[in-house]
């Protein structure tokens, strides 16, 4: 078991919360693959659903290539005994434009991995 699924056990979902804002911060996507499952799912408004471990690399690469300025802020969370609800504030230039916008990640546990992400967004915010 990777130190970050030991958290998630020991500390409960809420922990997940701390991955996020912390994958925020840094950019570094190995703390949300060490609590992926391998058949995890994560879907983006407007997007193609992304299997486990591509989902790390679509993370990193929107926030260091298509949105190198990109930041994003909880602004508040809930916790359930299998889910975790995210909601954010993001900003980034997309096509020359200073954008802001907002959502939703729904995250979904069995145990302590992650087998479902929902980002949910209006991506008008985005064209």
């Amino acid at each position: 078991m990777g130190a970050m699924e030991t958290a998630l056990s020991e500390h409960g979902h809420a922990r997940y919360v701390d991955i996020f804002q912390r994958f925020w911060r840094t950019k570094d996507p190995q703390p949300v693959a060490e609590v992926l499952a391998d058949n995890a799912v994560a879907s983006w408004s407007g997007l193609a659903d992304v299997k486990g471990s591509d989902y790390p690399t679509l993370l990193h690469h929107t926030t260091t290539v298509l949105i190198p300025d990109m930041s994003l802020k909880t602004v508040s969370h809930a916790v359930t005994k299998d889910e975790v609800f995210i909601r954010w504030e993001a900003s980034g230039t997309i096509n020359g434009r200073f954008r802001t916008w907002c959502g939703i990640d729904h995250i979904q546990f069995r145990g302590a991995k992650v087998v479902r992400i929902d980002a949910i967004f209006d991506t008008a915010a985005l064209a």
